[in-house]
């Protein structure tokens, strides 16, 4: 949680074969592990980024290619549904500044299995869950604007104090 809370992104995943694996992991974010969901997962938030992203725009997909996955019981208070299973959520996304001021994105697989089906040949689902809590780098072209600035600011306040003692001499 203190790694989200100092604005770092996170993807929880744990197998849903137990219960308290995802209660455990699913605490600090108020969410609890539910019952079992069938084997395909719809998209019911098609406007996410992790629904729809820069790896591509899924509608519902097979999840666990060798079980029957977990779905939550419950998402807590601060994450919306992405995708859900027989009725139930299995995908949930927590934006950044949503935990606290600063806190970084974090998205809530409910079982292994969904995303060993996210990351199946053709399906960028969890490429889009991998993006979406990344954190941003800045670009190196506004780290050489800062430079610039930095440089047009120092001679600025340079170029007045020599004019002053040109002038008093």
């Amino acid at each position: 949680l203190d790694f989200i809370k100092s604005g770092k992104g996170a993807i929880i995943v744990p197998d849903g074969y137990f219960a308290y694996d995802g209660n455990t992991f699913g605490a600090p974010f108020g969410v609890t592990t539910g019952n079992f969901a069938s084997s395909t997962l719809t998209i019911n938030n098609p406007s996410h980024p992790v629904a729809n992203g820069l790896y591509g725009s899924i509608v519902s997909q097979q999840t666990d290619p060798v079980g029957v996955p977990r779905s939550f019981f419950s998402i807590g208070p601060y994450a919306t549904s992405v995708a859900v299973s027989s009725g139930n959520v299995v995908i949930a996304a927590i934006a950044e500044n949503a935990i606290s001021p600063g806190s970084g994105r974090v998205v809530l697989f409910s079982d292994a299995g969904i995303a060993a089906g996210s990351a199946l040949p053709d399906n960028g689902l969890l490429l889009n869950a991998v993006d979406y809590v990344s954190v941003p780098e800045l670009p190196a072209s506004a780290m050489m604007m800062g430079g610039v600035f930095l440089a047009i600011s120092f001679l600025y306040i340079k170029r007045p104090n020599e004019r002053t003692r040109r002038i008093s001499t």
